[in-house]
Parts: C-alpha cells; structure tokens; sequence
C-alpha cells in the first residue's frame, strides 16, 4: 500500500518541502464535500504553493491520485505551468 508519509519524508530527506491538502469536507477540513469545489479548491492550493516559491512555478510538482487527477486537470486548463506533473490512477471527468 502507498505511504504518502513515508513519500513525503523521502521529499524532505532531499531537501524539497511538501504542501497536501484535503478537498473541503474530507479529512481534516471543514466544509462542504462536493465535486463543485474541486477546481476552486485546486486553485486556491496552487496560488498557495505559488506564493511560498515566490511565484517560481518552475519550483511546483503537481501530484494527484484518483479524484485529484480531475483537480490537476482544472488547473492546467486554467493556465497553471508546474515543473512536472504525476497523475496516479486517474479518473475520467463523467
């Protein structure tokens, strides 16, 4: 099984930092859980990620799995250029 802890110590023992998020009304966040939010969602952890690389999108991984696949998509038709981007097991938009 995948071990997103054990990823993102791997990260940290390389020097690079790591930003995660839960989508609204998952894990650890408030809201409301609702598909709708994902593209706002999506955006507001890419400025975030933005803004702490000083606007160097050269310095931004995007990562998602599953629904996050759908996230990554809206930000790259809403301009985002990260570095690279890693989509694991993706879903399809219908």
């Amino acid at each position: 099984m995948f071990d997103i802890d054990e990823l993102f110590a791997d990260f940290q023992a390389r020097g690079c930092a790591s930003l995660c998020l839960d989508y609204r009304g998952v894990g650890a966040s408030d809201g409301e859980c609702d598909p709708r939010h994902l593209r706002e969602d999506a955006l507001a952890v890419w400025n975030e990620a933005l803004q702490r690389v000083r606007g160097d999108a050269r310095r931004i991984i995007v990562r998602g799995a599953s629904l996050g696949t759908l996230a990554i998509a809206s930000l790259l038709e809403s301009g985002a250029d990260p570095a690279f981007v890693v989509m694991i097991a993706p879903v399809r938009a219908e």
